[in-house]
């Protein structure tokens, strides 16, 4: 050992090993269990055994517990499933919504290409040329055609001019 000078000795060294060839058994220095400090402020408060064992009995998991924590565990899992299983439906619909309206779109420019092809054919000069040529149309003369007054207001849509005989 070595000569300390002034200063306290704060620890004990413990030393198991022990040289030689024809050790048999390993000597072993138990230490004494230290009661454990709790300190409030500055100052240490002593607590008992029983407080200890008071507080890690508090700390273990009941059966009721382990139960309640089971319980809220699977409702959680189900809550989960049900958010994920909407969040696909939802995915599912928006991919659904942007199909159907690009049908609309392709639906739509359809409709206005046939609008379009049925309007060219109402060409007025056209009817009555169609009439006149190959259903035999006569244009109507003087005597029949007969002109009344009206008084009501009424209203009446003209897309072009009648064609008049020329």
């Amino acid at each position: 050992m070595t000569k300390q000078t002034g200063l306290k000795k704060r620890y004990t060294r413990y030393n198991d090993y022990v040289q030689g060839n024809a050790v048999r058994k390993v000597s072993t220095v138990e230490l004494p269990l230290k009661e454990p400090r709790t300190y409030v402020g500055n100052e240490r408060v002593t607590t008992t055994r029983e407080t200890y064992r008071n507080r890690e009995k508090a700390l273990r998991m009941s059966l009721s517990y382990v139960m309640v924590l089971g319980v809220c565990c699977l409702v959680l899992m189900a809550v989960c499933v049900r958010y994920l299983s909407l969040q696909d439906s939802i995915a599912t619909k928006k991919a659904d919504i942007v199909s159907l309206e690009s049908k609309i779109n392709t639906l739509k420019s359809r409709n206005d290409a046939l609008d379009y092809s049925v309007n060219s054919f109402m060409d007025i000069e056209h009817i009555t040329k169609v009439a006149m040529e190959e259903l035999g149309m006569i244009r109507a003369t003087e005597h029949q055609i007969s002109f009344y007054n009206n008084t009501e207001n009424e209203y009446m849509k003209q897309f072009k001019d009648i064609p008049t005989e020329k």
